[in-house]
């Protein structure tokens, strides 16, 4: 008997290798970004930047568990629109595609960005 066992996202983007490599560009691009930025002036962006990249590790399949809070009481009261989701989706998305991540791994994880639209937005 043949078992064949796919790789997660995060298996095929490169593992905590790629994931170093990302999370430090991703939070560079989103710290410099004009629309962006602002919004972390007063948190301790390093600390919500390390749980966003744990959410997206646990998200793609990787090792370890996501332990922050839901989307939706984690962006409550920040009154966020579908312009700035789309605008966090294309920074998240220009940083993939400056890694050289390939289109369908680009597409498979937008999609999965996207799921979290709703909450984020508490819609």
């Amino acid at each position: 008997m043949i078992f064949l066992f796919s790789k997660t996202l995060y298996d095929r983007l490169g593992a905590e290798n790629f994931f170093g490599k990302f999370g430090e560009l991703l939070g560079h691009k989103i710290l410099k970004d004009s629309l962006l930025g602002p919004k972390y002036s007063q948190t301790d962006f390093q600390k919500v930047h390390e749980r966003r990249m744990q959410l997206f590790k646990t998200m793609f399949g990787g090792p370890g568990k996501y332990e922050g809070r839901d989307m939706k009481s984690a962006h409550s009261g920040q009154q966020l629109s579908d312009q700035q989701f789309d605008h966090f989706v294309n920074v998240f998305e220009e940083a993939l595609a400056e890694l050289k991540v390939n289109d369908n791994l680009i597409k498979e994880a937008l999609a999965m960005v996207e799921t979290m639209r709703p909450d984020v937005l508490s819609k």
